[in-house]
């Protein structure tokens, strides 16, 4: 495991706002010409200030054959002693995101700093959904295990953002690997979630057919 120490006020800038890029089904349902949403759609991090009352650790979990999945691990300064834990996963859509997301590094360091909390934001891979599930188990996997020597009192909770959150649902509930503790708690923002997933009918089956593949 690869470590090393960086303070909270030299982590990267990142914007929040800015234009997203829209398919061009999505433009179409949403009644939008542009190729883009306007800026205006996301609050801006423009005036936005790092906390400076957090460290930050960069970590990398043990090598395997498909390689590393790095960690970047939040934590409040000057608390001595076992602090409650949460493992994140940023949004995405399973092939875009990444630790510098304002959803995954902001966030990590506000909920740091004002819920004096311990955050491990994953940095699993995006290149395909199986990709991206097969590091957030593996990540869940260590942090559940691991989290007492990290600071954490006890197993964390398991949380993220859209993609993130069905990924944090995944791999520290519905299936985790035997073994594994489950989630203390669970923070889902905008996820989907399905128990069971029944055939379609006629109606919404010629809607899917639609939708570009891969969607």
């Amino acid at each position: 495991m690869v470590e090393q120490r960086i303070t909270a006020g030299e982590g990267p800038e990142v914007p929040l706002g800015g234009p997203v890029l829209l398919a061009p089904f999505l433009r179409a349902r949403l009644g939008l010409g542009q190729p883009h949403l306007p800026e205006t759609f996301l609050r801006s991090q423009q005036g936005w200030r790092p906390p400076q009352d957090v460290d930050t650790v960069h970590l990398h979990l043990p090598d395997t054959t498909t390689g590393t999945v790095p960690v970047r691990l939040y934590r409040p300064r000057g608390i001595t002693g076992g602090l409650p834990g949460l493992v994140w996963f940023h949004g995405g859509g399973f092939t875009h995101g990444s630790l510098d997301w304002g959803e995954a590094h902001v966030l990590a360091l506000e909920l740091a700093s004002h819920a004096q909390i311990i955050v491990a934001s994953v940095g699993y891979a995006t290149s395909s959904y199986p990709d991206a599930l097969r590091d957030a188990r593996r990540a869940w996997a260590w942090l559940a295990s691991a989290g007492e020597s990290l600071g954490m009192a006890g197993v964390p909770a398991a949380g993220g953002a859209s993609a993130g959150a069905s990924l944090a649902l995944s791999a520290s509930v519905a299936e985790r690997t035997p073994g594994t503790p489950a989630a203390t708690a669970f923070l889902g923002l905008y996820g989907l979630y399905h128990a069971s997933i029944s055939a379609p009918d006629p109606t919404t089956a010629r809607a899917l057919a639609d939708l570009p593949a891969g969607v």
